[in-house]
């Protein structure tokens, strides 16, 4: 009784969904509201004017689901459809990590060019170097994501 399970695990004892964790898929969330409702697939299709076997096609995960499609089944189930970038990391955090890494491509870069010139840099220069870009990248950060 996996769907049972579920249900447990996000409808509280009042009765209201709780939040739903994310990576739980879309399709296993639809199928779960639906058997709280006590409401069939044949119901569903009935208040959003998309087939049964579509529904049920959705429900297994076997089709993918348009936006519209599902806008359509969560006003079907009473539900607000909401979709949110979640990054992984702090903005500013992955910013700083791309403009490194980007600043590390361009010094290694130019040390390859000073090498075939017989021309080296210590660390300590190539430390400077580095820092030098990344400070003049975060002014001007354009182009940080071509590498």
């Amino acid at each position: 009784m996996f769907e049972k399970e579920l249900e447990n695990k996000f409808i509280d004892t009042v009765g209201f969904l709780k939040k739903i964790p994310l990576g739980l898929d879309v399709y296993k969330q639809l199928s779960v509201i639906r058997n709280y409702f006590s409401m069939s697939q044949s119901q569903l299709a009935n208040r959003t004017g998309i087939k049964q076997p579509i529904i049920a096609k959705i429900e297994k995960g076997d089709q993918n689901i348009s936006i519209d499609y599902l806008k359509k089944i969560a006003n079907g189930l009473e539900c607000d459809v909401q979709i949110t970038l979640t990054p992984k990391k702090k903005l500013n955090i992955i910013k700083e990590n791309q403009i490194k890494r980007f600043a590390k491509t361009i010094v290694q870069a130019t040390l390859n060019n000073s090498a075939l010139e017989q021309q080296f840099l210590s660390k300590k220069e190539q430390e400077e170097l580095l820092n030098s870009v990344v400070t003049d990248l975060k002014m001007n950060p354009k182009g940080i994501w071509d590498v």
